[in-house]
């Protein structure tokens, strides 16, 4: 159950109250079980969480409060909490409350797709007479998303669990090597992504997935 204190220009009681239940659902949020450490692992649950601040970030952060339930009816246990970004969340006390964040250490299971050089351009990627771009380098998700699960906030990780950086642009990426305009038969099965680049710490990550229309353009569907 969320909670409240009641605040004074000259500080606040200290005291956490219990708030009724929400009336509209949080908003959710991927995250793993609760670990005892900051190893790096995959997503395997959700949770949903209350933001305290301004904004619309779309997972917890320090002084959030988390829960199990969209109705903050079930606060998470105190541990420790893999996001889909790298970030741990480090929950204390028996509110939910976010107290800290880190991030994750060690190898990051996942499941290997391949990617292209990268482009100031995502048309090019369609257009049957441009040039054709070998689908081939191995690069993770982070969260240990596969080829058909890729969603925008994913970090790029080599195999050994590294965050990746990557130029920000347009990839293609494929499931098993493939070509985007070879010289002669169809392209192999891709789809496209828009890396971007974040820092402290530094990494690259997904901003958006897209797919190549009729006409010979890159669309966001």
């Amino acid at each position: 159950m969320a909670t409240y204190r009641q605040q004074f220009a000259t500080g606040n009681t200290g005291t956490d109250t219990n708030c009724p239940s929400c009336a509209v659902a949080l908003p959710s949020y991927d995250s793993s079980k609760k670990l005892a450490t900051l190893q790096c692992t995959t997503m395997t649950t959700f949770g949903y969480f209350l933001r305290t601040g301004a904004g619309t970030s779309v997972r917890p952060t320090t002084n959030d409060f988390v829960y199990s339930d969209p109705y903050g009816q079930t606060p998470k246990a105190a541990g420790n909490y893999v996001l889909n970004n790298q970030t741990v969340i480090v929950v204390t006390g028996s509110v939910g409350e976010v107290t800290s964040t880190d991030i994750c250490t060690g190898t990051i299971p996942g499941n290997g797709f391949k990617m292209s050089g990268g482009n100031a351009s995502c048309d090019v990627f369609c257009i049957p007479s441009a040039s054709n771009y070998l689908v081939q380098a191995t690069s993770y998700v982070a969260s240990g998303h596969s080829y058909s699960e890729i969603v925008a906030g994913d970090v790029m990780s080599d195999s050994a669990g590294t965050a990746t950086f990557l130029a920000s642009g347009y990839y293609a990426f494929a499931p098993a090597n493939t070509e985007t305009n070879p010289s002669s038969g169809t392209p192999g099965e891709f789809r496209l992504v828009l890396i971007a680049q974040a820092s402290s710490p530094t990494r690259s990550y997904v901003d958006s997935v897209l797919l190549c229309a009729s006409g010979g353009t890159c669309v966001n569907p």
